[in-house]
């Protein structure tokens, strides 16, 4: 063959990981599709992130606004009581007594405590909680634009939690490939995102990675490294 067409294939591979960091980024979730059906290497960086897919992923997950408040409706579900009052306040600026007015503002046709479109309650009094449908649902009223704004954010980070799920399913073996001396479960530890970092190692990930360790460490997630580190001690006679 022509060195020019061999220089081609071989640069194949590379091409294609790179229109697949692309894509993650770009939120294209049919094309992410597309390359990972066609055999896109997953092993493969970005130059110009340093970032393998799956590390682009879990970066893409954790980004926005409200990720750290919205990844809890991932793991447990849009209907799950799990965001705190303060986590409302800072989420809508409004003050505690008027988050606690509008939400019990809320009502059904009937007079009845709204509910999610699956019967769930949006809310809980003791202790106070609320569900992402239930912010969803006051943020709409609060405040048409931040309603909105949430809606289109609700979208983008299922659309994000669907390609994140998709490239970690078919790393398979390769959850642990290093780039340039990090793994991405330490990406994912970097980033807080507890959600994409359970399910690596689940997957396989090794917490005892000193990539993983470190960046535990240097941004003070205290339950995590204790993990890692009982991880590295032998078991008990």
């Amino acid at each position: 063959a022509h060195p020019l067409e061999r220089s081609k294939r071989l640069a194949l591979p590379q091409d294609e990981t790179l229109l697949l960091c692309w894509s993650i980024r770009a939120n294209c979730k049919t094309l992410v599709d597309e390359l990972l059906n066609s055999g896109a290497r997953l092993t493969l960086s970005d130059p110009k992130t340093g970032y393998t897919p799956l590390m682009q992923a879990i970066t893409c997950l954790s980004a926005g606004q409200w990720a750290s408040f919205a990844m809890g409706s991932l793991q447990e579900g849009r209907d799950s009581l799990y965001l705190t009052l303060d986590d409302v306040v800072e989420v809508t600026s409004l003050t505690k007594p008027e988050v606690s007015r509008v939400a019990e503002g809320l009502k059904d046709n009937k007079g009845n405590p709204l509910r999610s479109a699956s019967g769930k309650q949006l809310f809980s009094r003791r202790p106070w909680r609320c569900s992402w449908n239930g912010l969803l649902a006051l943020s709409s009223v609060a405040d048409s634009d931040l309603g909105k704004l949430l809606e289109v954010y609700t979208e983008e980070l299922s659309s994000k939690s669907d390609i994140y799920n998709r490239v970690s399913e078919s790393v398979g073996s390769n959850v642990n490939s290093e780039v340039n001396g990090k793994v991405a479960l330490a990406v994912a530890a970097e980033n807080a995102n507890w959600r994409a970092f359970d399910r690596l190692i689940q997957y396989g990930a090794e917490k005892t990675h000193p990539s993983v360790i470190e960046a535990c460490a240097l941004h003070n997630h205290v339950t995590q490294l204790k993990g890692c580190l009982q991880s590295l001690s032998p078991p008990p006679p």
